[in-house]
């Protein structure tokens, strides 16, 4: 009867302790996402729509100039970046293929994005204001 009190004694501190350990784990994950979202870091990924990013792409890729040889695999990857048929609604499902390609193709998708909001804080894109002397 002692053995047996002792070792569920021994199971209830071992789940005690697995359960402080999980909570220690969580209780870090959390910090850290405070961490960035506190810095600015926050992940961008949660911050916008995919289409918004691949029409970020759209604009981005003919301000590029890509090594043909370097760059083969990402080229291709890019090239082949996909959605699928839906032929009940006639039109491409909304989210691309998750494929070889995605990986690729999502980690440029994120370049855009996060070059195309740099130069819009930097104001790159601002209308530049003229004086308006001697305008007839």
């Amino acid at each position: 009867m002692a053995e047996r009190a002792l070792a569920e004694e021994r199971g209830a501190a071992a789940a005690r302790s697995h359960r402080r350990r999980r909570r220690g784990a969580v209780e870090r994950a959390l910090a850290h996402a405070r961490d960035e979202i506190g810095a600015g870091t926050a992940r961008q990924h949660a911050l916008h729509r995919v289409e918004d990013g691949i029409n970020a792409v759209r604009m981005f890729v003919p301000k590029c100039w890509f090594d043909e040889h370097k760059c083969a695999r990402g080229i291709d990857a890019l090239k082949l970046y996909r959605a699928d048929y839906d032929p009940a609604l006639q039109a491409l499902r909304p989210q691309p293929v998750h494929d070889w390609t995605s990986h690729a193709a999502d980690s440029f998708r994120y370049l855009a994005m996060t070059l195309d909001r740099q130069a819009v804080q930097s104001g790159f894109h601002r209308r530049i204001e003229y004086a308006q002397q001697g305008v007839a």
